[in-house]
């Protein structure tokens, strides 16, 4: 009879070098993530330092940081890329309801 063969174990230096092999890829992209991801800046304000990506709402409208800046007295629209573009005010439909 033969007998069945014995399982291989893997030393702590190969499961060390499985796992950061594995893992590795995946840091990478959580960094690329971290690095882009868009961050809520508040209402936008004269003097405050933006960063790319920083988010803010100016004039009903949401805008976008594309380039890091101290915010002056006046909006700086080519610091800015708009996002959400402010729409019309709505009726509130609560004064007209007849009920």
């Amino acid at each position: 009879m033969t007998q069945p063969a014995k399982p291989k174990f893997l030393t702590a230096d190969e499961v060390a070098q499985l796992v950061y092999s594995t893992v590795r890829p995946l840091v990478e992209k959580v960094r690329v993530l971290e690095a882009t991801a868009l961050k809520s800046a508040g209402i936008y304000e004269s003097g405050v330092a933006y960063c790319e990506h920083d988010v803010t709402t100016h004039s009903g409208s949401l805008w976008e940081c594309v380039r890091s800046h101290t915010a002056g007295e006046s909006f700086d629209f080519a610091a800015w890329k708009l996002i959400v573009k402010k729409g019309k005010d709505g009726k509130d439909l609560r004064k007209h309801e007849s009920r």
